[in-house]
């Protein structure tokens, strides 16, 4: 390792304070209760935002280790929905909640525990990693740096929401193999190498931004070692290796394919609606620009960047122009002072590197801007604004004294870590659940069409009435900005529903429907409204279709829309009268049948249709079945015995006639007798009919 280099060797001409470190034990100790205490208070979260999609309905996650094979061979995004064709794959996190789900089925207390533990292990791990890379030559430096990454409020959307776990678990990973990487530079232990290879390899599988180490693992070998060049590259190339293995297994779970794939439209990222090349450089450098701006000043933090709450901006425009100058500047001072191997220069790099897959430039990302994303850039930032400080700390013979003679990088240094905490601290209160964090999230993001569509969302879910009026409100927002996420649509519909608002709920889903038939939610909603208002021909007509769908065929929900149809229809003709219409009404109640063949008044209802056109066979039949299955249901008991005696089947309709004569209802009723003096007349027992006859 270089530890005789003349302070030349580093921009700014940085030197270690002659100070005794602390013992590695102390820092980390320091580092692990910081990160905790900074996220202790996340332990009773929610599942929260996007951990739907990585645990509580991804069917491969809740399937446990039994999920494994499918974890490790399908699209990460398919045990949530596969039909987005969303090719990403990181089955590393999908594996970790399995194994959690198998102890802890879906109690987020646990998982959030251990998602804290895993964040204070990184920045135990960036602490040692520090310490490779410079010994024991500025003390407190490694620390001074790994306690402004850990307390920095941009980590909170990593740290607070679980699905946040593939960034984590990415440079978790590629941390472990930086160091088994600098162990192998200085030990020449294969083994380390090996190591460092297969901790490489799970940070690949863990997200995909881990490739940008293939230019940091040799940047910090020419920075922090002796190494010549040819010796830089060879220990490079293993990791080159594990690249083009991943990418042949991710090749054959995509069936050839590697594009990191998926539907995007200006919804996602502003960057699709610039009609101009202006437009195009210009909001992408509001991007970049928005990241250092988060680094620099977090806040106000949000769980969204997309439209409309990023507008597009000219090439021209103050914002992108500043920003430009700005890289333009790190980028010259980059190559100004590369070969002095400077750390400052060290952190612009690894800002720059780490940034580059996901911010825009390379490919077409899914939002403009993502606060998760900067966690490994972040790494870069603190190492700049460590040195930076550390930098401009003079020595004094005592504690007091070294504070006196710092008043200006002391007060600022615990100025930072304060309001970083605290900034952290109060961002984590809002990430507690889908409620809290839409409802923070919305005050900044007033025109972000998804935070405007879940936090209606989640004020129509209320159940308070007050709340689903006002769901309304965002709900209309959210539609009018995305008029063709339908999901928003549904939700608005549902609003309008659960206010008993019928003909808004209705038009709503009639919208839906028109523009996807097979938006079966959907259509299902409309068909429970048709119904709930009594069109029943309507609701009959939307809901026929779905029972060619796997998931509605089946469905108990289904089934009781579809009967009520039925059901309701047949008593329509039935009512009617008439024996065309009668004859009409037999086969909805037979398709009702169908569906629930032990409910007795669908029966009953069949067999009186069947009596009224005369088919007394059928209508006998009917009311036999009823009657077998439940001789207490009287008024099919009765309606038995007056078919039978219309079919001049006294001795049958008697014998269950005769059983009503004491039931209340039945009892002395000139109905049952007139059908008793019926039958016994039909008998020729003259006698015994007397008692029955009409009066």
């Amino acid at each position: 390792m270089l530890e005789t280099k003349t302070s030349k060797s580093y921009f700014f001409e940085l030197k270690g304070l002659k100070y005794k470190s602390l013992s590695n034990r102390v820092s980390i100790i320091i580092i692990i209760v910081t990160s905790i205490f900074l996220y202790a208070n996340t332990f009773t979260h929610e599942f929260v935002y996007d951990d739907l999609a990585t645990i509580t309905k991804n069917s491969y996650v809740k399937n446990g280790v039994n999920g494994f094979k499918q974890i490790l061979t399908e699209g990460s995004w398919d045990g949530f929905n596969a039909g987005a064709n969303i090719r990403i794959y990181r089955p590393f996190q999908l594996l970790a909640f399995a194994i959690q789900y198998e102890f802890f089925q879906l109690n987020p207390t646990p998982y959030h525990i251990i998602h804290v533990l895993c964040y204070a292990l990184l920045n135990a791990l960036l602490f040692l990693l520090l310490k490779q890379f410079w010994q024991n030559k500025y003390p407190y430096l490694p620390l001074l740096i790994v306690l402004l990454f850990a307390v920095h409020p941009v980590h909170v959307e990593v740290v607070a929401n679980l699905k946040g776990s593939a960034d984590l678990f990415g440079m978790l990973h590629a941390t472990v193999a930086f160091l088994f990487l600098f162990y192998y530079t200085n030990k020449k232990k294969i083994l380390y190498l090996i190591l460092a290879s297969f901790f490489y390899f799970l940070s690949l599988i863990s997200k995909e931004i881990a490739v940008t180490y293939i230019a940091i693992f040799p940047l910090a070998m020419y920075f922090f070692t002796d190494l010549k060049l040819k010796r830089i590259i060879i220990n490079t190339l293993p990791f080159i290796v594990v690249i083009l293995m991943y990418l042949l297994i991710r090749s054959v779970v995509f069936k050839g394919s590697n594009a990191m794939a998926m539907t995007l439209s200006h919804l996602d990222n502003i960057l699709l609606l610039a009609e101009t090349s202006s437009q195009e450089i210009g909001t992408r450098l509001y991007g970049l620009g928005k990241n250092l701006q988060l680094l620099i000043f977090p806040h106000p933090l949000r769980s969204s960047y997309v439209y409309d709450d990023i507008p597009l901006y000219e090439a021209y425009d103050f914002i992108a122009l500043s920003t430009l100058l700005t890289y333009i500047f790190l980028v010259i001072l980059c190559i100004r002072y590369f070969f002095k191997r400077s750390i400052l220069i060290f952190g612009f790099l690894f800002y720059l590197l780490s940034l580059s897959l996901f911010s825009n430039t390379i490919v077409m990302m899914p939002s403009i801007v993502s606060e998760r994303w900067l966690l490994i850039p972040s790494f870069g930032f603190a190492i700049v604004i460590g040195v930076l400080i550390y930098r401009v700390l003079k020595e004094g013979k005592t504690i007091f004294h070294f504070i006196k003679i710092n008043p200006i990088a002391i007060p600022l240094l615990c100025s930072v870590l304060f309001l970083f905490s605290f900034k952290t601290i109060e961002r984590n209160f809002e990430w507690e659940n889908d409620t809290t964090l839409f409802a923070a999230d919305i005050k900044t993001s007033p025109n972000n069409q998804i935070i405007l569509r879940a936090h209606g969302q989640q004020l129509m879910e209320s159940g308070d009435k007050e709340k689903i009026k006002e769901s309304i409100y965002y709900l209309e927002k959210a539609q009018k900005l995305a008029p063709n996420r339908l999901a928003t649509a549904h939700n608005l519909g549902k609003a309008y529903f659960l206010l008993r608002d019928y003909d808004n709920s209705i038009r709503v889903y009639s919208e839906v429907v028109k523009k996807s038939p097979n938006k079966y939610e959907s259509v299902f909603a409309l068909g429970l409204i048709y119904n709930a208002v009594k069109r029943y021909n309507d609701a009959l007509n939307i809901l026929t279709p779905l029972s060619k769908v796997a998931s509605y065929k089946d469905a108990s929900k289904f089934k009781e829309q579809l009967y009520t149809s039925y059901t309701n229809i047949g008593l329509q003709f039935l009512g009617d009268g008439r024996v065309p219409n009668v004859k009409k009404s037999i086969s909805y109640f037979k398709n009702a049948k169908a569906l629930y063949p032990n409910r007795i008044n669908n029966t009953h209802n069949l067999g009186i249709a069947y009596y009224l056109i005369g088919d007394l066979d059928n209508a006998i039949s009917t009311y036999e079945s009823i009657y077998t299955a439940k001789p207490d249901k009287y008024d099919s008991a009765f309606a038995l015995g007056l078919v039978y005696n219309s079919a001049k089947r006294h001795k049958d309709a008697l014998a269950v006639l005769i059983t009503l004569k004491d039931i209340e209802g039945y009892k002395n009723t000139t109905r049952l007798n007139k059908q008793l003096y019926t039958a016994y007349m039909g008998l020729g027992r003259n006698d015994l009919a007397k008692p029955f006859a009409p009066k």
